[in-house]
C-alpha cells in the first residue's frame, strides 16, 4: 500500500516552477496518461511513485517543505492585514473573507499532515495562530464583514 495514497488532493510546492502532489493509487494510471500527453507537447512531467515510509530523508523533506509553505502563506496575509490595522484601513469584505476561508484551509492541511507524519509543526501552527489573531482583530474593529 503506498504511502502516497493517503494523501489524496494533497500538494505542495517544491519550487515555484513546479509541484510534488500526492495522488491516491487509484489514479496513478490517469495521471500517467495525463503526463505523457503533456510531454508531447513540450512538458516535463514525471510521476515518480515512492513509499515515504522507505526514506526518512524524503518524509523529511516533506514536512520542512509544507512547514516553509504554510509559514509563508500566513507570514503574506499577515503583512496585508497588519499593514492595514496599522493605517486603520478597512478591509475588503470580500478581501477578509478569502482570507478566512485560506487561513482555514492552511490550518486543515497543516492539521493534515501533523496527523498523518504524527508530529507537530509548531512554525506553522504560530503563525496561523497569529494569522487567525489578526483576522479576528480585523473583526472586532470592523465587524463581521461577510
Amino acid at each position: 500500500d503506498w504511502l502516497a495514497a493517503a494523501f489524496v488532493d494533497r500538494g505542495m510546492s517544491m519550487k515555484e516552477s513546479g509541484g510534488v502532489y500526492f495522488i491516491p493509487e487509484c489514479g496513478l494510471q490517469s495521471v500517467d496518461t495525463l503526463f505523457a500527453a503533456m510531454n508531447q507537447c513540450g512538458n516535463r512531467c514525471t510521476l515518480l511513485q515512492h513509499d515515504l515510509s522507505d526514506n526518512e530523508e524524503l518524509s523529511k523533506q516533506v514536512l520542512e517543505t509544507t512547514n516553509e509553505n504554510i509559514v509563508e502563506a500566513a507570514r503574506r496575509m499577515n503583512e496585508v492585514m497588519e499593514e492595514l490595522r496599522d493605517n486603520d484601513k478597512r478591509p475588503r469584505a470580500n478581501g477578509l473573507k478569502t482570507r478566512v476561508e485560506e487561513a482555514s484551509r492552511l490550518a486543515d492541511l497543516l492539521s493534515y499532515y501533523e496527523s498523518f507524519f504524527a508530529t507537530s509543526l509548531d512554525e506553522s501552527r504560530k503563525a496561523l495562530e497569529q494569522t487567525f489573531s489578526l483576522i479576528a482583530e480585523m473583526q472586532m474593529r470592523y465587524g463581521d464583514t461577510n
